[in-house]
């Protein structure tokens, strides 16, 4: 895919801007991770489903995009990688307006599928902080974390 993308090899998904870039600083993206989720027990052909509906709609003709489907976790869900540069459209950029309308879309999806779904809020659910960044967790699963070390220590000198 790398090739067939014409993506730079590189650790993540930008590639570094060219020296003096304007608003260069998080270099240029080349893909846009997309994920696609269902709460169990979503039968996971349904979601598939939806996510190829969903892909073609937005995607089509104008970028290159795969996906997986993960049913490993209690939320099944698909990992959608879209390429951000097309030779026959605009730059992909996703805002959080199209975000939220994309919520709504897959959702309208799913309910094409047969399985009851809304794109209700976070904080309608009742999740009020989004999830836990992935180097933090990643620090905190090693140990290594210098405020949880601080809170351990700080608890040890009141006991």
């Amino acid at each position: 895919m790398l090739n067939d993308w014409l993506l730079d090899l590189s650790a993540g998904q930008y590639r570094p801007a060219p020296r003096g870039a304007k608003n260069s600083v998080g270099g240029i993206k080349l893909v846009h991770n997309i994920v696609l989720s269902m709460p169990a027990p979503t039968p996971p052909d349904k979601v598939l489903a939806a996510a190829k509906t969903f892909a073609r709609e937005k995607f089509g003709l104008k970028y290159r995009y795969a996906m997986a489907l993960h049913t490993h976790q209690r939320h099944l869900h698909v990992h959608l990688v879209v390429k951000a540069e097309s030779l026959n459209a605009p730059r992909l950029h996703i805002d959080k307006a199209m975000l939220r309308e994309w919520r709504q879309d897959f959702a309208r999806m799913m309910r094409d599928q047969g399985i009851s779904a809304n794109a209700t809020p976070r904080a309608v659910r009742g999740h009020s902080k989004g999830a836990e960044r992935d180097c933090h967790y990643r620090t905190r699963r090693r140990g290594s974390s210098f405020a949880l070390r601080e809170k351990v220590e700080g608890v040890a000198r009141e006991l």
